[in-house]
């Protein structure tokens, strides 16, 4: 990505019930994580490469569910102190084993 601006993104997800989640990027982070919602919109499931501000790059995985599969996951909390039940699919188990990329 030489030239380019690196599409920046930092995700911070809630620590317990009903904390706020937030989503920090810069304008090229915010246009790809667009573009990656309209391809899980169109193909299920979808993953792109972001960057934080410490450059170590990751994939986020995006998959659009039914609300049946969404209500068999586990909950999205951080904290360790939530009741988690031990009947609910990890989000893992949502994503096929190739997922479509978005490239650039």
């Amino acid at each position: 990505m030489e030239n380019e601006k690196y599409p920046m993104c930092h995700l911070y997800a809630q620590k317990d019930w009903a904390d706020d989640g937030h989503i920090i990027a810069n304008k090229e982070g915010l246009e790809r994580l667009r573009n990656l919602i309209d391809l899980a919109l169109e193909k299920g499931f979808g993953r792109a490469v972001f960057w934080p501000s410490d450059m170590e790059g990751y994939e986020l995985y995006i998959a659009c569910v039914s609300e049946k599969d969404i209500n068999l996951i586990e909950l999205p909390y951080t904290s360790d102190d939530y009741p988690n039940s031990g009947k609910m699919n990890k989000m893992y188990d949502l994503f096929p084993e190739k997922v479509y990329e978005l490239r650039k």
